[in-house]
């Protein structure tokens, strides 16, 4: 007869039902892994497709191009400034040195040093040892420019571009010297002078004629190369003899550019021998030249309506104005040279004429 089984104990049961527990535990801690595993993957590839979306790539893509351009154009920009302030510090030196005279080309570089206008500090290092270094009658110089008006000018033409000049009283007052411009019925220009702006709305020069032979006039100003036209009402507002043939003309312009470009004082005192002066001017094209701080510019002689002197003009020059060294006061109007030599009427004597100045 069989042995007869024993029931299991409670033991046992308590074990094989923890062991089965521990197994289903186990279960659920890998299914949750599972889960979890799972959802980490969706998120991945969630966070993965936004980034792969064709318009979100389109604004990142147009985002860092815009923020690349921006600072390319910065660069550009900053580079532009600099190349533009050395190619107009090496015009102004090309400039001076325009004189066919290594002495005046040295005088004009040392103008440019002592006023500051060469500000690359490498520059201005060559240009001191140069000029520390160079030999009377040697060194560079270019053939002047205008060496080909030689009609009015003395020696080595001392004639600068006044864009050259730099701010002050003398850069102001050229800023109101312009030219007149006459047109006839047909519209055809005949003639052209300087004159310069004494008011708000008033222009001075000399009429060299017993009649205005225009039918039109124009005032035309060039400041830093930006040409400006005004039209000249007729008939003029003032006409005084000064000498035989020469009489000055007050003419009223519309726009009142004076209120944007300045205008000048006519002196009120005589003239004096030896007077130091500078001259503005055009030369029969809309260049606007200037000379100054020279030896042979001053007052050589004067009468009752003219004074006389050796300031480098040139072909076109009639009506420069010429001024006081400085700029501040106009001394006298050129009109041209006679055995005497260089002439211009005395703007005292236009002052004491005029009812209107």
């Amino acid at each position: 007869m069989a042995e007869e089984q024993n029931p299991p104990s409670e033991r046992e049961k308590w074990e094989t039902e923890k062991a089965f527990r521990d197994r289903e535990l186990t279960l659920k801690e890998r299914e949750q892994a599972v889960k979890e595993a799972e959802l980490k993957l969706k998120t991945n590839d969630a966070t993965t497709s936004a980034w792969r979306n064709p318009v979100v790539v389109a604004i990142l893509t147009a985002a860092m191009a815009a923020a690349g351009n921006a600072i390319v154009s910065s660069i550009n920009g900053s580079e532009q400034r600099i190349l533009e302030k050395q190619r107009s510090e090496q015009t102004r030196i090309l400039e001076m040195i325009k004189t066919g005279n290594p002495d005046k080309a040295a005088e004009n570089l040392k103008f440019l040093l002592e006023a500051g206008l060469i500000t690359d500090q490498s520059v201005k290092d060559s240009l001191r040892r140069y000029l520390a270094e160079r030999r009377p009658g040697s060194g560079p110089t270019l053939p002047s420019e205008f060496g080909k008006l030689t009609p009015g000018i003395i020696g080595n033409d001392d004639a600068i571009s006044a864009d050259t000049l730099p701010p002050g009283v003398l850069k102001k007052a050229s800023e109101s010297v312009g030219q007149l411009l006459f047109y006839d019925k047909a519209g055809k220009q005949i003639s052209q002078s300087t004159a310069f702006l004494v008011s708000e709305n008033l222009l001075l020069t000399l009429d060299f004629g017993s009649e205005l032979p225009a039918s039109t006039i124009k005032f035309r100003m060039n400041n830093g190369g930006k040409l400006t036209s005004y039209n000249v009402i007729l008939p003029a507002v003032e006409q005084a003899r000064t000498g035989s043939e020469l009489r000055h003309l007050l003419l009223r312009v519309r726009g009142n550019p004076g209120a944007k470009h300045g205008f000048l004082n006519l002196s009120t005192r005589a003239p004096r021998i030896d007077e130091s002066l500078s001259i503005i001017m055009f030369r029969a094209d809309t260049r606007k030249f200037v000379v100054t701080q020279t030896a042979d510019c001053k007052v050589q002689k004067i009468d009752s309506n003219f004074l006389y002197h050796l300031c480098d003009t040139g072909p076109g020059s009639a009506g420069a104005v010429l001024l006081s060294a400085n700029g501040s006061r106009v001394i006298g109007i050129h009109v041209g040279a006679d055995r005497s030599g260089k002439y211009a009427v005395r703007a005292d004597v236009i002052r004491r004429q005029s009812k209107i100045l």
